[in-house]
């Protein structure tokens, strides 16, 4: 619930929204079966050409994965409000097609000004 009032809310979204200067397409995870009975992965797309701005977080973190070390850098995109989000979707940001996993969603503190999404990316 944002305790400013609707006319300042609109003029911050508007301005938020102004530096919201990539795009990104949401995608999220579907489970099906294959034609002898395995489960079979797909992403399928939620929302396409989505405004978005990726913030740099300070921390990452190296894992041990299948033999191989791996780093596990975390990041937030900020979405205009209302964009539907939920954990474990996919993101690709358009101008460096980046692939980002939603590991949580930032919902205290925004106002309803933005929707924003803490966000890993391994390399």
């Amino acid at each position: 619930m944002s305790y400013l009032p609707t006319w300042l809310r609109a003029s911050l979204r508007t301005t938020t929204n102004k530096w919201l200067k990539d795009t990104a397409t949401i995608e999220a995870l579907q489970l099906t079966t294959g034609e002898v009975g395995q489960p079979v992965e797909s992403w399928s797309v939620v929302s396409a050409s989505v405004a978005c701005r990726v913030i740099g977080a300070a921390s990452s973190d190296t894992q041990n994965v299948g033999g191989q070390e791996t780093m596990t850098d975390v990041f937030r995109i900020v979405f205009p409000a209302g964009t539907a989000l939920a954990v474990q979707q996919r993101i690709t940001v358009s101008s460096s097609g980046k692939v980002y996993h939603v590991a949580g969603l930032v919902t205290d503190y925004t106002d309803e000004l933005f929707t924003a999404a803490v966000v890993v990316r391994q390399r």
